[in-house]
């Protein structure tokens, strides 16, 4: 959701977004070496409000590279571990 801000009665010019928080329901696989491709599935997980940046996830401790290919969507990403 959008919030707009006001202090002291000036008006940020800016809105600050609030997207919905994401849910991870499955992660596969559960397990391989550096370079494995794990597909993510739940909900919130992008956005297609082009103001709200693509998250980063972590699986084991390791940054997971979010791909562009297949597209991400709200309910399933791929990355590479």
């Amino acid at each position: 959701f959008d919030a707009d801000v006001v202090v002291d009665g000036v008006a940020f010019p800016e809105k600050f977004l609030y997207p919905a928080a994401p849910s991870i329901g499955s992660i596969s696989p559960t397990s391989g070496p550096a370079g494995t491709l794990a597909t993510i599935q739940g909900s919130n997980l992008v956005s297609n409000d082009t103001r709200v940046p693509d998250p980063i996830f972590f699986i084991g401790g390791e940054r997971c590279n979010l791909l562009q290919s297949p597209a991400p969507t709200a309910t399933s990403v791929v990355c590479m571990v």
